[in-house]
Formats: C-alpha cells, sequence, structure tokens
C-alpha cells in the first residue's frame, strides 16, 4: 500500500506542476494574443535557480527567493523585448521570438559548473539525449 500511495502522490504532485504551467499558458494568451513558446525556458530556469540556492540556504528560503529570481529575469526579458515587440511585429513574428528567447540563458546555464553537473549526462551507460544518427553535409 506505501508504494501504490508513492505513486498517487507523485502522480498528483506532477500533474499540478502541469496545470500550472498550463494556467500560465493560456493566461498569457488571453492577455496578449500570442502563445509564449518561452515559459518552458523559465520553468526550467527556475528549477535549476532553486537547485543552486537550495544547496547553500534551507529550502523554505530557496523556494520563494528562486521563484522571485525567475519572475526578476521575466520581467526585464519581457520589458526589453516582449512589450517593445507586441506593438511592432506580427503575430508569426512574436511567435519566433518567444521560441527563441529562451535558448540564450539555457545555453548558459548548460554551460555552468553548477547547473551542468546537475543535469545527467548518462542513464544506464548510454546518453540520456543521445546525438542524431543522420548528418547533412555541409552542416
Amino acid at each position: 500500500m506505501t508504494y501504490f500511495t508513492q505513486i498517487v502522490i507523485g502522480g498528483l504532485v506532477q500533474g499540478s506542476v502541469f496545470a500550472v504551467i498550463a494556467l500560465g499558458l493560456s493566461l498569457v494568451f488571453r492577455v496578449t494574443g500570442i502563445v509564449n513558446l518561452a515559459q518552458g525556458g523559465f520553468c526550467i530556469l527556475g528549477a535549476l535557480l532553486l537547485h543552486s540556492l537550495e544547496a547553500a540556504l534551507p529550502l523554505a528560503l530557496a523556494v520563494p527567493l528562486a521563484v522571485a529570481g525567475t519572475a526578476l529575469f521575466g520581467l526585464v526579458l519581457g520589458a526589453a523585448t516582449f512589450v517593445p515587440a507586441l506593438s511592432r511585429l506580427p503575430n508569426s513574428s512574436m511567435l519566433m521570438l518567444t521560441a527563441g528567447t529562451p535558448s540564450r540563458p539555457s545555453r548558459a546555464s548548460s554551460r555552468s559548473c553548477s547547473w551542468a553537473s546537475a543535469c545527467p549526462r548518462r542513464v544506464c551507460g548510454s546518453p540520456v539525449f543521445p546525438a542524431p544518427s543522420f548528418s547533412a553535409p555541409g552542416i
């Protein structure tokens, strides 16, 4: 019965996380009329920031600081890129802007020593994300 209870609680927690992310996507779309594909990058940034902070601080303090840090980064990025672009770019260009925006922070986080060590490179002897099996000439 304990194993079943752990599975149910884990499923409820993960479902709640997905629901909060979906609620954020829906809210942003209703307010701006733009699908924000950068939201996944912000979720990853918050998780990695929490991972870094909880190494030095208690969890009760690390969670609000990670949320505040991610929100601050989102506000600065939004004020610098999204708000000016909303009135100037068509919806298709805004979609591309939101798709490309999280690439810079995620690249920087994957190069960081503390965040790169949090992500396993191999699971059971095989790469977590194996390299593609095809190659294009000249690329």
